[in-house]
C-alpha cells in the first residue's frame, strides 16, 4: 500500500478475498510474463473465485520495472508483489504477507563447483551467508530466515 494509506486486513482468506474486491485497483506481475509470482497471484484470484471480478482492475508491472514504485506514485491502490521486492521501495508500505494458504516461497540456494578453482572464498561465502548474525540482514531484506544446510 502506498505509505500512510490505511492497512486493510489480509490476515485470512476471507479478508484477503474482501480486500481484494474492494480494490480500486491492483498491480501485480504479468501471469504471462514468465514469472512465478505473477502465474500464482492469477491462480489465486482463480481459486478465490474473484478472477472475473478483479482482472479488469490489474495493472500488470514488474517490481523491476516499477510495478511496487506505481503503489508509491498512486498509479494502482494494492500491489502484490515479493516482500523482497517492496521493502526496499520508499513510498510503499507491507500490509504483510498472504495466508499461508495462497503463499507462494521462491528457494535460493548456493553450491561450490566440484572444479572451482577459489573453493575457500567461496566455501567463506556461502557460510557467512548461513550465520545467525546474518539473520535480521535477511529479514530486513524481506526474507525469512536461512535454516538448516551445510
Amino acid at each position: 500500500m502506498k505509505e500512510g494509506a490505511p492497512l486493510p486486513d489480509i490476515s485470512t482468506v476471507d479478508a484477503l478475498k474482501r480486500t481484494l474486491l474492494n480494490a480500486k485497483s491492483i498491480a501485480h506481475p504479468d501471469p504471462k510474463g514468465g514469472g512465478f509470482t505473477g502465474a500464482h497471484i492469477d491462480r489465486m484470484f482463480e481459486r478465490l473465485g474473484i478472477a472475473d471480478a478483479v482482472r479488469p482492475k490489474a495493472k500488470l508491472g514488474y517490481a523491476f520495472t516499477g510495478g511496487v514504485a506505481s503503489i508509491a506514485k498512486g498509479d494502482a491502490e494494492i500491489g502484490i508483489f515479493n516482500i523482497s521486492e517492496i521493502v526496499p521501495v520508499k513510498g510503499v508500505q507491507l500490509v504483510g504477507p498472504l495466508p499461508a494458504e495462497y503463499q507462494n516461497y521462491l528457494v535460493f540456494a548456493g553450491a561450490l563447483h566440484v572444479r572451482g578453482e577459489h573453493l575457500a572464498p567461496a566455501t567463506a561465502y556461502l557460510q557467512a551467508l548461513m550465520e545467525p548474525s546474518s539473520q535480521e540482514a535477511w529479514k530486513a531484506g524481506g526474507f525469512e530466515a536461512i535454516v538448516g544446510g551445510n
